[in-house]
């Protein structure tokens, strides 16, 4: 029987997010999977949680920001479960995200 995916928790994704820089997140070019298209409340969702890690000082404070523990939800696609970041050769990070319900997002930029 195929576990449900668990929802990343606050403190975990606060760390990530403020290691990759938020501020060069939000300027990132956003993408879908091939055959998919963006969707916007996704995209807004993420962005929000972008924005709070930019402007928390600690994780408590993101966890405040976002909501409680518990409620890192991203509208109707449930909490973020995997965000994985790869470079590219060409100088450039890709985040893909993905939610409980199966919708993914990337974010594209610049690495320097």
């Amino acid at each position: 029987m195929p576990q449900e995916p668990q929802a990343l928790p606050p403190a975990l994704l606060y760390s990530l997010l403020r290691a990759l820089g938020p501020k060069k997140i939000a300027k990132g070019r956003s993408k879908a999977n091939p055959g998919e298209k963006i969707s916007p409340s996704a995209k807004r969702a993420f962005q929000a949680l972008v924005r709070a890690a930019d402007q928390a000082k600690t994780a408590n404070q993101f966890a405040k920001l976002v909501g409680d523990a518990n409620t890192n939800r991203a509208e109707s696609h449930g909490a973020i479960t995997v965000l994985t970041v790869e470079y590219t050769k060409n100088g450039y990070t890709v985040i893909i995200v993905k939610f409980e319900d199966g919708t993914s997002y990337l974010v594209i930029y610049p690495t320097t």
